[in-house]
């Protein structure tokens, strides 16, 4: 005969909802709160007793775990194992053993049918992704980073279990863009290694969800971070490849202005980045773009303030202090009365280093807007902030005994102390 007890039925059940012993210790307290306003006694080692068949729930028990996973008790076969008789006949035993028993085949209905995520699951971390972008231009990754890696942790923990298709399908999506957030804030902090990592996966991921527009922006990540490690080639290959997955949607906008211009202008190609920057602009009016400054790690639209603060920066390095100025002071009204603090200072060190490579240089000045870069950020530096203020520095290298150079210097160091 084949039996299943009913302590590996609970057992089953537990590890297909995704739960640990503790986790559905705390849920079934919780329902016995609502449903019968009194707390119970049940802790871990009761369940391990329960799924050991060492002892067996009471009813008050058997009533609130069919409610918690919404079977009944006959479904459950709580009162007594369940028996398939196995009829034997001489002349067709070998064709019965080729079978599976009906009750191996309502057990896997049972797994596919049953689910630990529903709508609210997934909008609920719909919310918590949304808050988390809006939350980044005021506090950076810093005082936000562990709370997106536990959101991160718990998805997976519901991955862990099982979810029906589109469920499951649309936490592939959450964690792509959890991991994919972890990988931006990896790179601002400047740990490189875990900002490949986690755009890694969010690539695969996005795979996975059979969102392109997911991989596009998680290939804008990655074209970010080989941008400030200084692999500038591997950066504009990333963003390119990502504007094969873009499809010239919203994603193609950040691709061609954050990532594919500014790594050019890096590379000294002039052309390429006039091509990259009108390309940005030509898709940007094909959309409704935000207004003011979208968040750096938005998965939505970029803003035009940001793609022309990209632009001014790509110039920078191509010595145009022009079209520098073209753009910058397009975005410094703009990111002036917005709460983002990093972008006042990295448009502020842009034209700052503009200031140094053009024909006239006014270096005074420049040094004088490195200061102010620095002290807008100094709370929450981020790498960009560091990076760029210390390029300027580098760039005027032959004013650094001058006093204005000397407290740029000075208040970088002192930034960098923090």
């Amino acid at each position: 005969m084949t039996s299943t007890s009913l302590g590996e039925q609970l057992r089953r059940l537990r590890e297909q909802h995704g739960l640990t012993q503790q986790e559905f210790v705390d849920k079934l307290a919780a329902q016995a709160w609502t449903d019968l306003n009194e707390r119970v006694g049940v802790d871990r080692q009761m369940v391990s007793k329960w799924e050991r068949d060492v002892k067996a729930p009471d009813r008050r028990y058997r009533r609130l775990i069919c409610t918690l996973y919404g079977i009944t008790e006959q479904h459950l076969s709580m009162s007594h194992p369940t028996v398939v008789p196995v009829v034997q006949h001489a002349s067709t035993g070998s064709v019965d053993a080729l079978f599976e028993s009906p009750l191996d085949i309502v057990e896997r209905m049972q797994r596919l049918t049953s689910s630990n995520a529903d709508d609210q699951t997934t909008a609920q971390f719909d919310d918590a992704i949304d808050s988390i972008v809006e939350l980044y231009e005021q506090q950076g990754p810093e005082p936000l980073v562990n709370h997106v890696v536990r959101q991160r942790q718990h998805v997976q923990r519901v991955l862990d279990g099982s979810q029906r298709p589109h469920h499951r399908e649309k936490l592939y999506l959450i964690a792509g863009k959890l991991s994919g957030l972890l990988g931006y804030m990896a790179v601002n902090l400047g740990k490189f290694g875990a900002a490949s990592a986690y755009s890694k996966e969010a690539f695969q991921l996005g795979e996975f969800a059979g969102s392109t527009d997911l991989q596009a922006w998680a290939r804008g990540t990655q074209s970010f971070c080989a941008y400030y490690v200084g692999d500038y080639r591997t950066a504009v290959d990333l963003a390119r490849d990502g504007q094969r997955y873009a499809k010239n949607g919203p994603q193609a906008i950040r691709l061609a202005s954050n990532g594919e211009a500014r790594a050019l202008g890096k590379l000294g190609d002039v052309r390429g980045v006039d091509e990259a920057v009108q390309r940005a602009y030509r898709l940007a009016e094909q959309f409704e773009t935000p207004a003011g400054v979208s968040s750096c790690i938005s998965f939505g639209l970029y803003s035009n303030a940001r793609t022309a603060s990209n632009a001014a920066t790509a110039y920078v390095d191509l010595g145009l202090p022009d079209r520098v100025r073209e753009f910058a002071d397009q975005v410094m009204p703009v990111f002036e009365a917005s709460e983002s603090r990093w972008s006042q200072s990295l448009v502020r060190l842009d034209i700052a280093k503009a200031l140094i490579l053009a024909d006239e240089p006014e270096p005074e000045q420049a040094a004088g807007l490195v200061v102010e870069a620095l002290t807008l950020s100094a709370e929450r530096p981020i790498l960009s902030v560091l990076k760029r203020s210390r390029e300027c520095l580098d760039a005027g290298s032959r004013w650094s005994g001058t006093a204005a150079f000397t407290e740029a210097a000075e208040t970088l160091r002192a930034v960098q102390r923090r």
